[in-house]
């Protein structure tokens, strides 16, 4: 479905100030700024997409605000290094992709409560992690914490490779396209960072 360039305008103005404020201060007036590897640009033209875009982006969207809360668990229960460095990056892509999914189901007119239709049922919730897991986490600390929490994690970044893979084969919106892939790179390698923390004890 194709918008109006006053409702694309609209819907991603929140989303430039999420991204590019913190380099406004450098710039000149005729600068723009670009887009990194880490930061997927929704394109100024309005594309196409379809029903599995915007179950994607729904259930991405769910996947990583569970990711997030997740992650905020960290600090205050681990004095492992490595896992608040790994929790603070979690937290800050999680929440500029949420804000940039956001975005694209404005600008597709899509409901951004409801994952499926009956040509695109929604992505099973692999990997959500359930209420009584995170009861536990919330009462561990030291080690115990760390083994949990990344075992509880790389699952969860499985489910997220699920869900971006079925977008990846269905999908035909660029922005969604190209997200998805980033999120296959990017959680792919937290997947083997967690990975070997856990082989090595926490």
């Amino acid at each position: 479905m194709r918008s109006t360039p006053f409702r694309l305008l609209s819907a991603l103005s929140a989303v430039a100030a999420v991204l590019f404020l913190p380099s406004c201060g450098d710039a000149t007036p005729d600068e723009k700024p670009q887009p990194t590897s880490e930061t997927p640009a929704i394109n100024g033209e309005p594309a196409g997409s379809n029903a599995g875009d915007s179950s994607f982006a729904v259930n991405m969207i769910a996947n990583h605000a569970q990711a997030v809360r997740v992650a905020e668990l960290v600090p205050d229960r681990t004095t492992n290094s490595d896992l608040v460095e790994l929790a603070a990056g979690i937290v800050s892509s999680r929440g500029t992709e949420i804000a940039l999914m956001k975005a694209l189901l404005v600008q597709w007119n899509a409901d951004s409560t409801t994952s499926s239709t009956p040509d695109h049922p929604a992505v099973p919730a692999q990997g959500t992690i359930e209420e009584q897991m995170l009861s536990r986490l919330q009462a561990l600390s030291g080690r115990d914490f760390d083994v949990l929490w990344l075992q509880s994690m790389i699952a969860h970044a499985q489910g997220a490779l699920q869900i971006a893979g079925t977008e990846i084969a269905d999908g035909e919106n660029v922005d969604a396209l190209t997200l998805a892939k980033q999120i296959v790179t990017k959680q792919q390698a937290e997947i083997d960072r967690m990975q070997l923390l856990l082989a090595s004890g926490g």
